[in-house]
């Protein structure tokens, strides 16, 4: 059980860090569809998950396996595949991207230059933006963890990526540095991440 909690902590420890240090050495933030985020989230909770199941198919004798720890790994199993088919079906995530490391002066720069440069016009109605030539509406939510680009009332699934492939392009085109609370977050997750894989190491090494 201490090694898999050191495993899986570990690994979203690696995660949010490599995050934070392609935010910095690129000096451009990262855009992502939220169901990508989640499903990558998803994997490295599970591979640890995954081993541990394939550890105990190639035992022969699986009556030394810790009966706690079988119903622990079958549980989470259970819980993920289960968030895995919600998330799929769910056909609102499929309008939504997640920009980390991005600042809400550069971003409206970027929206702006991205929508002038797919002609789309646009009127601006706090914190909405209405797409007036395909009557769509645009909303942006910044968050700790990033901001939200929520497309909405739109029959068209490619606007959002032609969007998306504008703001890229600004900041690609323009060299700027509009680090955000982002990076310092996803830093302290990747510092916490890593204390608690060793705290649980060191927990269940010498109390349990």
């Amino acid at each position: 059980m201490k090694f898999y909690l050191l495993f899986q902590f570990s690994l979203l420890s690696i995660f949010f860090m490599l995050i934070a240090i392609k935010i910095i050495f690129e000096n451009r933030p990262i855009f992502i569809p939220i169901k990508s985020h989640m499903y990558l989230l998803m994997g490295l909770v599970n591979m640890p998950l995954i081993i541990n199941f394939m550890v105990f198919l190639n035992k022969k004798d699986i009556s030394n396996i810790d009966g706690t720890i079988l119903i622990i790994l079958i549980i989470i199993f259970i819980l993920v595949i289960f968030f895995m088919v919600w998330t799929i079906t769910i056909k609102k995530l499929e309008e939504i991207y997640l920009g980390l490391g991005v600042s809400n002066r550069s971003f409206k720069e970027a929206l702006y230059f991205s929508l002038n440069k797919n002609n789309l016009p646009f009127e601006e109605q706090l914190p909405i933006i209405k797409l007036t030539s395909i009557n769509t509406k645009l909303k942006v939510v910044q968050s700790k963890d990033g901001i939200r680009i929520i497309l909405e009332e739109t029959t068209d699934k490619y606007i959002l990526l032609k969007i998306m492939t504008g703001i890229n392009d600004y900041y690609i085109e323009n060299n700027e540095i509009h680090h955000d609370i982002t990076v310092k977050v996803y830093i302290q997750l990747s510092i916490f991440m890593f204390m608690f894989g060793w705290g649980f190491f060191f927990l269940f090494s010498y109390f349990l």
